[in-house]
């Protein structure tokens, strides 16, 4: 039991640590790993709380109880990786506050005389990606 909680414990941190850096750099691999290792820590726990409860209570049919809720949660886990994974292949445009920023940053050049359209966001995993058409004087030299 104490190795089995020990390593509950060790799985819970690395499966945080994951879970973080996957959202801070917008990995959904890291991510997903982080989320895999959280269902063993979810098993170990029922586990631990099914023979613990059975030891208490005498009460077998809670073993397979806590198993099924264990096994409904690993269920939609999944469906959510899956749909994250999707989500991610699709290259889905910048979020708002982002493109705001980009908007922000542009609006200085207007009175200058620059502008520009077609402004297009994606995002490929860490890497984000603008694409847009910049009108310059035509006084200018390009």
């Amino acid at each position: 039991m104490a190795i089995s909680l020990s390593a509950l414990v060790l799985n819970l941190l690395v499966a945080q640590l994951l879970i973080r850096v996957g959202h801070q750099r917008n990995s959904i691999a890291l991510e997903a790993d982080g989320q895999h290792l959280m269902t063993d820590v979810w098993t170990s726990v029922g586990v631990l709380a099914g023979l613990g409860a059975v030891g208490l209570t005498g009460w077998q049919a809670l073993d397979p109880i806590i198993g099924l809720v264990l096994a409904a949660n690993i269920g939609w886990m999944g469906f959510r990786l899956v749909g994250r994974s999707v989500q991610g292949l699709m290259d889905p445009a910048l979020p708002d506050g982002q493109i705001e920023k980009i908007n922000a940053i542009l609006e200085k050049y207007a009175a200058m005389g620059i502008t520009n359209h077609a402004i297009r966001t994606r995002q490929a995993g860490a890497r984000s990606f603008v694409s847009m058409h910049i009108q310059t004087p035509g006084t200018w030299s390009v």
